[in-house]
């Protein structure tokens, strides 16, 4: 790959999330071969990379090429589009690795700086770009925010030891992967049991000026306290909670207690005992919350994979093993034969130390 489209991408993908729901996006200007400008968009409704990068270089952009990860705006938001920043300062050309979908560009980028004399080259880095900014592009594309599943299991494929206890199936290195993901969504999701029986802060840590994500508990029912609840762990670490449960199963004083203490509560119906998982989806996205972060145990996991709502599951497998007896990845999955196996696409792998990571997307139906 070009090495400039390539340092490109590693800045953007070091920028993920801190923008949200703004796309990561970096780019740098060159000129006679040599990198004159960087700049990486750092926070929604702050300047935009190229306008950070093309003030930088002041008079020493024109004539200058600028690559970036993502088509330049061409609409005034938050911010002016950065397409008349381009002209104005006189670049030469453009390269950029993906056109962005959001229907107030979706192209027009592009033609404007054609339009303007400035040769616009596509599709250089696109495959690297897509997934840094893939949950942007699902909420874009579909309304709602990218969903990650993420568990660490043994070589026998369990999650918890016979007795419930699953610290520490993954080793140090790996748990510290874990938070750098944590750091990159928007929100982390559990389910009750995960909240009674680990206890978990569910927070970022061993980052340096972490994001602290909407934490989210997934129940059919509130049965416990808010007086109990105060003292987890959770309650007790920063960051916004929203608690989801049952419709049928909330009373307006359990509400009225949660939210005196600052935790939403979030009613959603269900349909055969299952909670409809896409109501909290929409609800996330109406708040511009645009990827989720599934932390949970078998029953949250395999809900997500069953509703046809997961977009990637991460796996890090260690090596141990932990018998018969012991909770399994998945719960209740309704696959009885090799043609109705869950089947996923684009399989990554990876080592961390003693563990391997793997990460894959489901190939669900279209819906």
């Amino acid at each position: 790959m070009n090495p400039f489209m390539r340092q490109v991408l590693a800045l953007a993908s070091s920028c993920r999330g801190y923008a949200s729901p703004n796309p990561a996006v970096a780019c740098i200007l060159v000129k006679k071969g040599k990198i004159i400008a960087r700049g990486v968009h750092r926070k929604t409704g702050e300047a935009h990379a190229e306008v950070i990068a093309l003030n930088k270089a002041g008079s020493r952009a024109r004539g200058a090429t600028l690559y970036i990860n993502l088509e330049p705006c061409c609409h005034y938001g938050r911010t002016p589009p950065c397409t008349a920043q381009i002209i104005r300062h006189g670049v030469k050309e453009v390269y950029a690795a993906i056109r962005d979908p959001n229907p107030l560009v979706n192209g027009g980028g592009i033609k404007e700086l054609r339009r303007a004399g400035i040769p616009v080259h596509m599709g250089l880095g696109k495959e690297q770009a897509g997934s840094i900014n893939e949950s942007y592009l699902k909420y874009i594309t579909r309304g709602k925010p990218f969903v990650h599943l993420k568990t660490a299991l043994s070589l026998d494929g369990r999650i918890a030891a016979a007795d419930g206890s699953s610290r520490w199936i993954s080793n140090p290195s790996a748990r510290q992967y874990g938070h750098f993901l944590r750091n990159i969504y928007d929100a982390i999701l559990i389910g009750k049991g995960t909240l009674l029986n680990d206890n978990p802060h569910l927070n970022v840590r061993y980052i340096n000026n972490p994001r602290q994500p909407l934490r989210i508990i997934l129940t059919r029912k509130i049965d416990f306290s808010f007086s109990d609840f105060q003292l987890m762990n959770i309650y007790r670490s920063p960051g916004k909670i929203l608690i989801v449960a049952d419709e049928q199963y909330i009373n307006f004083g359990t509400i009225r207690e949660f939210e005196e203490g600052n935790v939403t509560i979030l009613a959603v119906p269900s349909v055969d005992n299952r909670l409809c998982l896409d109501i909290l989806l929409r609800y996330l996205a109406s708040h511009d919350l645009i990827s989720v972060l599934v932390e949970g145990g078998s029953f949250t996991i395999t809900e997500f994979l069953k509703q046809n709502l997961a977009d990637k599951l991460t796996l890090v497998i260690c090596p141990l093993l932990l018998g018969d007896a012991a909770l399994p990845l998945f719960h209740d999955t309704a696959i009885n034969s090799m043609e109705r196996a869950l089947k996923f696409r684009k399989t990554e792998f990876k080592k961390i130390k003693d563990n391997l990571i793997v990460n894959a997307y489901p190939l669900f139906p279209e819906v």
